[in-house]
């Protein structure tokens, strides 16, 4: 899924305006969002978002982490490949900044898992659509719509809105099939 950059800028006012400095903290944060450019663009506005959600202190200190972390490890990136370097060890920093905002400055614990439906229900993604039968234990039959897959049946193993979708074929070949992200998720 394509994040909308614009899109996001205009969520990201609608709920910083709803604070008691929201105008002035927006100025500062749409500075450091425009900053981080629009590879980045999702997670700056994931984490202002639930900042937001937590008062006007703790977007200053989501703000106060993201301009320090921009001034030291990506001031000099260019912003076509800004936030996408890996250390020696292979660890992208900017990643597990976002992460350890989340995690240890937000207080945010992780969605295990989405709730999958029981009955027949619709998937789309960024470019497909599939068609889910009713749960059989664990197993259902699926299709695409346009581009026909190679198996008619699955059990779903990761299906969370925002992120990719998993298969698991349950023909003799025990293949896993993976989505591009997830829009929405639709009981017909």
């Amino acid at each position: 899924m394509q994040f909308n950059v614009l899109e996001g800028k205009k969520v990201l006012k609608e709920k910083l305006n709803s604070l008691c400095n929201g105008a002035k903290m927006y100025k500062r944060a749409e500075r450091i969002f425009l900053s981080y450019g629009e590879r980045l663009s999702f997670n700056v506005a994931n984490v202002l978002m639930h900042a937001v959600d937590q008062g006007e202190e703790k977007v200053k200190e989501v703000l106060d982490l993201l301009k320090k972390h921009f001034d030291k490890n990506l001031a000099y990136q260019h912003p076509d490949v800004r936030g996408t370097v890996y250390n020696s060890v292979g660890i992208n920093e900017t990643q597990v900044m976002f992460l350890d905002i989340c995690e240890k400055t937000l207080g945010l614990e992780p969605m295990e898992k989405q709730e999958i439906p029981n009955g027949p229900f619709i998937v789309k993604t960024g470019n497909s659509i599939y068609h889910f039968g009713k749960d059989e234990g664990g197993k259902r039959n699926v299709s695409r719509d346009k581009k026909p897959l190679d198996f008619n049946y699955c059990k779903i193993t990761k299906l969370v809105i925002g992120d990719e979708m998993v298969l698991e074929h349950l023909d003799k070949s025990g293949f896993e099939w993976a989505t591009t992200a997830v829009l929405s998720i639709e009981i017909p």
